[in-house]
């Protein structure tokens, strides 16, 4: 992950967890577990980042003029709920002697990044009331997922998905040591679709894209459909 998409994770979440870590090396050590089984149970952690906490807010009274745009038959934000990013971490790392003082070792990270945002704004009471309140339904067309988690009009990922796997082979002499390492890794980002790009997933439009995507044809219907 780049610090711009994740932030970092934190070093203390262990503790946090109240001791998973003690929990697992006794586990390790309850199968004979020597360092090998300490190094594989050792490096869970990294679950919350409470550095960046978010919480609720109310853009309409934060910036009044908003109500102008209200005015205008524009929707304006009543109240949004910035969710903490949650961050998670995962690390494996393992290493086996293959003879005297030569060594593979192996490691896994595995990282997962949940970032979102909720609010709900006058779009579903502005529905409702020009639908003549004959449709309560038309209030849930307020509730949304902010395209842009950090309301900074950013359309970043909800979720980040990243891992890396690294392989290395040591050589011990005791006094020196020497290896080779290779890595291969990649990151998958999860963005909402939004059809109107107005930095809102609604309701209606989250089923609206799953519907669109039953209907799409499969790449086989495209090929036969020339010969129906």
């Amino acid at each position: 992950f780049n610090d711009a998409q994740s932030g970092g994770f934190l070093n203390d979440a262990i503790g946090a967890l109240g001791g998973i870590e003690n929990a697992l090396s006794d586990l390790a050590g309850t199968f004979g577990g020597g360092s090998d089984e300490q190094n594989a149970v050792n490096t869970l952690g990294n679950v919350v980042d409470g550095s960046s906490a978010g919480g609720f807010s109310f853009p309409f009274l934060e910036d009044p003029t908003q109500i102008f745009g209200l005015l205008m038959g524009n929707p304006i934000d009543l109240v949004v709920y910035d969710m903490a990013p949650l961050e998670l971490e995962f690390e494996f790392s393992q290493f086996f002697s293959i003879f005297g003082p030569l060594g593979v070792s192996i490691g896994l990270i595995v990282e997962v990044m949940i970032d979102t945002a909720f609010g709900y704004d006058s779009q579903g009471i502005q529905d409702f009331v020009e639908g003549g309140f004959r449709n309560p339904l038309d209030l849930f067309n307020g509730f949304f997922i902010s395209d842009s988690p950090k309301f900074n009009g950013v359309d970043d990922p909800e979720l980040v998905f990243g891992a890396q796997l690294v392989a290395a082979a040591e050589l011990n002499l005791g006094v020196a040591k020497a290896g080779v390492a290779a890595a291969f890794g990649f990151q998958i980002l999860f963005d909402l679709f939004d059809p109107n790009n107005d930095m809102k997933i609604r309701i209606s439009e989250i089923i609206g894209n799953i519907a669109n995507q039953l209907r799409a044809p499969t790449d086989a219907e495209k090929l036969l459909a020339p010969l129906a």
